[in-house]
């Protein structure tokens, strides 16, 4: 699942939970929990007024 969520978050630079889990095809709470255990790591989020848009860390 985490490999499918990396995948979306290559393809969809700086996108919200919503739209990374629906091209995963996967729940927004999984999806979710899969993004905070890869941040810092793989991933990174920034912090808008719309919520947290997630994109690969580079």
């Amino acid at each position: 699942m985490a490999l499918k969520v990396l995948n979306c978050c290559s393809e969809l630079e700086g996108q919200s939970v919503g739209a990374i889990a629906s091209l995963a095809e996967l729940h927004q709470e999984s999806t979710r929990a899969i993004l905070k255990s890869l941040e810092g790591k793989m991933v990174a989020a920034e912090v808008t007024a719309m919520g947290k848009l997630w994109k690969l860390k580079q």
